[in-house]
């Protein structure tokens, strides 16, 4: 009886610890100006899909030279593939929860403009950017348009080009830190259909533990918990079964032992 009820206990562990995996994700590397996949990729972008395929570089729609890879972690992997280089990532939401997931998007962190990729969702055309991580923990993205942009032209962010700056995006120290849900600056032609957004940085996962693996912890620790729990309860009511006929088999022993 108690292998039994183990067993049970033990498939009702797998089932809370499987959905950190449950959903897979695509991450897509962007390689702008270039004819394939080579050199380093200023801009990572994420979306849910449970059917993609592993590490294959192609050429999307917009001519974009893309490395997709699939992971159900994806902030772990997106991390890996910046590696040492310090990094700005945005994870958007649909709800003011940021529990519904829309899409992802990590740029890298350099003193240059860098290059972004052709946007077709909002902008229909190339942009720029300029990411930074201050000493204080906060961090800015500064986006360009970029026009018709040859391959192999370098980026432009300078003063002059203001006139064609797109929007500008802040988070303080806090809400970095405290992985805060917030508003989307609606009027940012950078955002297609989300609302919401955390903001991560290199800095954010020192711990080595990325949210997944913090997650999975928490779960394990949960079902070993209940396990336990449950083991004792079992145990404790065999033993006041063991008691409970002890006791008869006792008191019919000694009324046969008192009979004339």
């Amino acid at each position: 009886m108690f292998r039994l009820v183990l067993a049970v206990w033990l498939t009702l562990a797998g089932d809370l610890i499987s959905p950190v995996a449950s959903s897979n994700y695509s991450i897509e590397s962007f390689y702008p100006y270039v004819a394939d996949c080579s050199g380093a990729s200023n801009v990572l972008k994420v979306r849910r899909n449970d059917t993609c395929a592993k590490n294959t570089c192609s050429t999307d729609a917009s001519n974009n030279a893309v490395r997709a890879v699939c992971d159900p972690d994806f902030l772990k992997r997106m991390k890996q593939i910046f590696g040492s280089t310090e990094h700005i990532i945005q994870v958007m939401f649909d709800d003011s929860d940021c529990s519904s997931f829309s899409y992802a998007v990590g740029y890298r962190v350099d003193d240059e403009c860098l290059p972004g990729y052709f946007e077709s969702e909002s902008l229909n055309q190339n942009f720029s950017y300029n990411a930074t991580l201050f000493d204080n923990g906060s961090a800015q993205i500064d986006y360009f348009t970029r026009g018709d942009v040859l391959r192999g032209t370098p980026p432009t962010c300078s003063s002059k080009w203001r006139n064609f700056e797109l929007a500008r995006d802040e988070a303080t120290t806090k809400t970095i830190q405290d992985t805060a849900c917030v508003a989307v600056d609606v009027n940012s032609a950078m955002y297609s259909g989300a609302n919401y957004c955390q903001w991560y940085t290199s800095y954010t996962f020192d711990s080595g533990l990325s949210t997944g693996a913090i997650v999975g912890l928490a779960c394990g620790c949960v079902v070993v918990a209940v396990l336990i729990v449950g083991a004792g309860l079992i145990l404790y009511r065999r033993w006041t079964s063991t008691q409970g006929r002890q006791a008869t088999d006792s008191r019919v022993l000694t009324d046969v032992e008192e009979e004339p």
